[in-house]
Protein backbone atom coordinates (compact mmCIF):
# COMPACT_ATOMS: atom_id res chain seq x y z
CA UNK A 1 0.00 0.00 0.00
CA UNK A 2 2.57 2.23 0.74
CA UNK A 3 4.78 1.40 -2.78
CA UNK A 4 1.53 2.20 -4.18
CA UNK A 5 0.91 5.50 -2.95
CA UNK A 6 4.62 6.47 -3.60
CA UNK A 7 4.24 5.78 -7.35
CA UNK A 8 0.90 6.82 -7.82
CA UNK A 9 1.87 10.57 -5.46
CA UNK A 10 -1.60 9.50 -3.44
CA UNK A 11 -1.74 10.63 0.29
CA UNK A 12 -1.81 7.35 2.13
CA UNK A 13 -3.32 7.68 6.13
CA UNK A 14 -3.07 5.55 8.85
CA UNK A 15 -6.04 5.92 11.63
CA UNK A 16 -4.10 6.64 14.61
CA UNK A 17 -6.82 9.15 16.09
CA UNK A 18 -5.15 9.55 19.52
CA UNK A 19 -2.83 11.81 18.10
CA UNK A 20 -5.72 14.11 17.96
CA UNK A 21 -7.03 13.66 21.69
CA UNK A 22 -6.59 16.96 23.66
CA UNK A 23 -3.94 16.00 25.82
CA UNK A 24 -1.73 14.50 22.54
CA UNK A 25 -2.37 17.73 21.02
CA UNK A 26 -1.19 20.01 24.21
CA UNK A 27 1.84 17.11 24.77
CA UNK A 28 3.31 17.70 21.30
CA UNK A 29 3.02 21.61 21.33
CA UNK A 30 4.79 21.60 23.96
CA UNK A 31 7.30 18.84 22.95
CA UNK A 32 7.80 21.22 19.46
CA UNK A 33 8.37 24.54 22.16
CA UNK A 34 11.60 22.92 23.59
CA UNK A 35 10.36 23.70 26.92
CA UNK A 36 11.96 20.00 28.39
CA UNK A 37 15.29 20.31 26.20
CA UNK A 38 16.81 17.39 24.38
CA UNK A 39 14.96 14.52 24.13
CA UNK A 40 16.03 11.40 27.09
CA UNK A 41 13.60 9.16 27.19
CA UNK A 42 10.15 8.29 27.15
CA UNK A 43 8.08 6.15 29.39
CA UNK A 44 4.77 4.38 27.73
CA UNK A 45 2.13 2.13 29.21
CA UNK A 46 -1.78 0.69 28.56
CA UNK A 47 -3.61 -1.50 29.65
CA UNK A 48 -7.37 -2.97 30.15
CA UNK A 49 -8.60 -6.47 31.07
CA UNK A 50 -9.00 -9.02 27.63
CA UNK A 51 -13.32 -9.33 29.24
CA UNK A 52 -13.95 -5.83 28.30
CA UNK A 53 -14.14 -6.77 25.00
CA UNK A 54 -15.65 -10.16 23.52
CA UNK A 55 -15.37 -9.48 20.18
CA UNK A 56 -14.20 -12.56 18.47
CA UNK A 57 -11.91 -11.01 15.71
CA UNK A 58 -10.25 -9.12 18.54
CA UNK A 59 -8.62 -12.00 19.95
CA UNK A 60 -8.23 -13.69 16.48
CA UNK A 61 -3.95 -13.65 15.72
CA UNK A 62 -4.81 -14.69 12.00
CA UNK A 63 -7.02 -11.67 12.05
CA UNK A 64 -5.15 -8.84 14.36
CA UNK A 65 -1.59 -10.21 13.63
CA UNK A 66 -1.05 -11.15 17.66
CA UNK A 67 -2.19 -9.96 21.18
CA UNK A 68 -2.13 -6.66 23.15
CA UNK A 69 0.75 -4.64 21.07
CA UNK A 70 -1.54 -5.38 18.36
CA UNK A 71 -5.03 -3.70 19.70
CA UNK A 72 -4.12 -0.74 22.22
CA UNK A 73 -0.45 -1.08 22.03
CA UNK A 74 -0.22 -0.14 18.57
CA UNK A 75 -1.66 3.50 19.39
CA UNK A 76 0.62 3.60 22.13
CA UNK A 77 3.28 2.88 19.80
CA UNK A 78 2.74 5.07 17.17
CA UNK A 79 2.96 7.81 19.62
CA UNK A 80 6.31 6.70 21.06
CA UNK A 81 7.63 6.98 17.55
CA UNK A 82 5.57 10.38 16.73
CA UNK A 83 8.19 11.48 19.84
CA UNK A 84 11.27 9.26 19.67
CA UNK A 85 11.57 9.31 15.84
CA UNK A 86 13.63 6.33 13.93
CA UNK A 87 14.11 3.36 15.53
CA UNK A 88 17.88 2.55 15.48
CA UNK A 89 17.54 -0.81 18.05
CA UNK A 90 14.84 -2.28 19.52
CA UNK A 91 14.59 -5.80 21.82
CA UNK A 92 11.22 -7.08 23.40
CA UNK A 93 10.23 -9.54 25.65
CA UNK A 94 5.94 -11.11 25.43
CA UNK A 95 4.10 -13.38 28.13
CA UNK A 96 0.92 -15.18 27.35
CA UNK A 97 -0.41 -16.97 30.37
CA UNK A 98 -3.09 -15.55 31.65
CA UNK A 99 -5.79 -15.47 28.24
CA UNK A 100 -4.05 -18.17 26.58
CA UNK A 101 -5.63 -17.03 22.92
CA UNK A 102 -3.30 -19.15 20.12
CA UNK A 103 -0.51 -16.37 19.18
CA UNK A 104 -1.96 -13.62 21.15
CA UNK A 105 0.40 -11.70 23.90
CA UNK A 106 -1.67 -11.20 27.31
CA UNK A 107 1.45 -8.66 27.70
CA UNK A 108 4.35 -6.93 25.68
CA UNK A 109 7.31 -5.16 26.55
CA UNK A 110 9.85 -3.16 24.55
CA UNK A 111 12.57 -1.52 24.62
CA UNK A 112 13.76 0.95 22.27
CA UNK A 113 16.73 3.28 21.22
CA UNK A 114 16.15 5.94 18.70
CA UNK A 115 18.79 6.90 16.10
CA UNK A 116 19.03 10.50 18.68
CA UNK A 117 20.30 8.06 21.29
CA UNK A 118 17.34 8.68 23.01
CA UNK A 119 15.35 5.53 24.57
CA UNK A 120 11.55 4.52 25.13
CA UNK A 121 9.76 1.59 27.15
CA UNK A 122 6.86 0.57 25.70
CA UNK A 123 4.10 -1.98 27.67
CA UNK A 124 0.66 -3.39 26.21
CA UNK A 125 -1.19 -5.18 28.64
CA UNK A 126 -4.52 -7.14 28.58
CA UNK A 127 -3.97 -7.70 32.14
CA UNK A 128 -4.79 -4.29 33.53
CA UNK A 129 -7.35 -5.07 36.08
CA UNK A 130 -8.09 -1.59 37.81
CA UNK A 131 -9.50 -0.17 34.27
CA UNK A 132 -8.43 1.47 30.90
CA UNK A 133 -4.90 2.65 31.58
CA UNK A 134 -3.38 5.21 28.59
CA UNK A 135 -0.43 7.43 29.55
CA UNK A 136 3.16 8.69 28.09
CA UNK A 137 5.55 10.56 29.98
CA UNK A 138 7.80 12.04 28.01
CA UNK A 139 11.34 13.11 29.74
CA UNK A 140 13.70 15.75 28.66
CA UNK A 141 17.15 17.63 30.04
CA UNK A 142 15.22 20.53 31.45
CA UNK A 143 11.68 18.72 32.13
CA UNK A 144 9.00 16.38 30.95
CA UNK A 145 5.63 15.67 29.97
CA UNK A 146 2.87 13.42 30.79
CA UNK A 147 -0.58 12.56 29.22
CA UNK A 148 -2.82 10.93 30.15
CA UNK A 149 -6.56 9.67 28.17
CA UNK A 150 -9.36 9.14 29.76
CA UNK A 151 -9.58 11.59 31.56
CA UNK A 152 -7.98 13.47 29.18
CA UNK A 153 -4.62 15.00 31.18
CA UNK A 154 -1.80 17.22 30.23
CA UNK A 155 1.11 18.33 32.87
CA UNK A 156 4.23 19.52 32.06
CA UNK A 157 7.34 20.54 34.15
CA UNK A 158 10.33 22.40 33.56
CA UNK A 159 13.22 24.57 34.03
CA UNK A 160 15.41 26.77 32.68
CA UNK A 161 18.37 25.15 33.21
CA UNK A 162 18.86 21.48 33.40
CA UNK A 163 19.00 20.92 37.28
CA UNK A 164 17.13 24.75 37.66
CA UNK A 165 14.53 25.98 39.38
CA UNK A 166 11.20 24.34 38.60
CA UNK A 167 8.11 25.23 37.10
CA UNK A 168 4.61 23.16 36.90
CA UNK A 169 1.38 23.41 34.82
CA UNK A 170 -1.53 21.05 34.13
CA UNK A 171 -4.08 21.51 31.63
CA UNK A 172 -6.83 19.23 32.24
CA UNK A 173 -9.46 19.99 29.29
CA UNK A 174 -13.01 20.74 31.11
CA UNK A 175 -15.35 20.26 28.50
CA UNK A 176 -13.79 16.66 27.33
CA UNK A 177 -14.13 15.20 30.83
CA UNK A 178 -17.52 16.82 31.22
CA UNK A 179 -18.85 15.26 28.27
CA UNK A 180 -16.77 12.35 28.84
CA UNK A 181 -18.39 11.46 32.11
CA UNK A 182 -21.95 12.19 30.59
CA UNK A 183 -21.75 10.52 27.20
CA UNK A 184 -18.27 8.02 28.04
CA UNK A 185 -15.36 7.70 26.63
CA UNK A 186 -16.92 7.45 23.34
CA UNK A 187 -17.32 10.78 22.64
CA UNK A 188 -13.86 11.66 23.05
CA UNK A 189 -13.33 9.04 20.90
CA UNK A 190 -15.74 10.54 18.03
CA UNK A 191 -14.31 13.65 18.06
CA UNK A 192 -10.75 12.71 17.38
CA UNK A 193 -12.36 10.89 14.52
CA UNK A 194 -14.15 14.32 13.16
CA UNK A 195 -10.54 15.69 13.90
CA UNK A 196 -8.06 13.46 12.06
CA UNK A 197 -10.56 13.72 9.40
CA UNK A 198 -10.14 17.43 8.81
CA UNK A 199 -6.39 16.94 9.15
CA UNK A 200 -6.76 14.24 6.65
CA UNK A 201 -8.40 16.65 3.90
CA UNK A 202 -5.40 19.32 5.06
CA UNK A 203 -2.84 17.02 4.35
CA UNK A 204 -4.05 15.91 0.88
CA UNK A 205 -3.61 19.70 -0.43
CA UNK A 206 -0.36 19.63 0.94
CA UNK A 207 -0.51 21.27 4.91
CA UNK A 208 1.70 19.85 8.16
CA UNK A 209 -1.01 18.04 10.11
CA UNK A 210 -0.45 15.65 12.83
CA UNK A 211 -2.39 13.00 10.59
CA UNK A 212 -0.29 9.77 10.55
CA UNK A 213 0.89 8.63 7.08
CA UNK A 214 0.91 5.11 5.85
CA UNK A 215 4.76 4.81 6.45
CA UNK A 216 3.98 5.95 10.20
CA UNK A 217 1.78 2.70 10.54
CA UNK A 218 3.81 0.37 8.79
CA UNK A 219 6.42 1.33 11.11
CA UNK A 220 3.98 0.84 14.01
CA UNK A 221 3.12 -2.21 12.90
CA UNK A 222 6.88 -3.38 11.96
CA UNK A 223 7.90 -2.20 15.63
CA UNK A 224 4.85 -4.31 17.30
CA UNK A 225 5.46 -7.61 15.15
CA UNK A 226 10.06 -7.18 16.46
CA UNK A 227 8.58 -6.68 20.10
CA UNK A 228 6.76 -9.66 19.93
CA UNK A 229 9.42 -11.69 17.81
CA UNK A 230 7.23 -12.49 14.60
CA UNK A 231 8.52 -9.83 12.44
CA UNK A 232 9.35 -12.70 9.68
Amino acid sequence: MTAAADRSGRMLATGFNYRFYPSVLKARELFDSGIIGRLDHIRAYTGYSATAHHQAWLHDAVEMGGGALRDNGIHLIDLVLYFLGDVQELTGYTSEAVWRYPGCEDNGFGLLRGANGALASVHASWTEWAGYQFRLEIYGARGAIRLLCFPMFTQAVWSEETGGPVRRRRWIFPRDQVMEKFKSYRWAVVESFVKEFQALERAVRGESTPAATGQDGLRAVEVAAAIAGTSE
